[in-house]
C-alpha cells in the first residue's frame, strides 16, 4: 500500500480533534480527489479550506 505524503489537522472552535489514521486516510483522499478534478489545479502542495459560520 502507497503512504500518504500529506498530513491533516482538524480544529473546531481553535480546538485541536483528535482523528485516528483511517479517518486521516478518508480525509486526505476525498479532499485531494476533489480539488485534483478542479480546472486549473496544478501539483497539490498545501490545501486549506476554512468554514465558519
Amino acid at each position: 500500500m502507497k503512504k500518504n505524503k500529506f498530513s491533516v489537522e482538524v480544529k473546531v472552535n481553535k480546538k485541536d480533534v483528535d482523528i485516528n489514521p483511517f479517518v486521516k486516510k478518508i480525509i486526505i483522499n476525498t479532499i485531494l480527489g476533489m480539488v485534483k478534478s478542479l480546472s486549473g489545479v496544478g501539483k497539490v502542495g498545501e490545501i486549506l479550506i476554512r468554514i465558519k459560520k
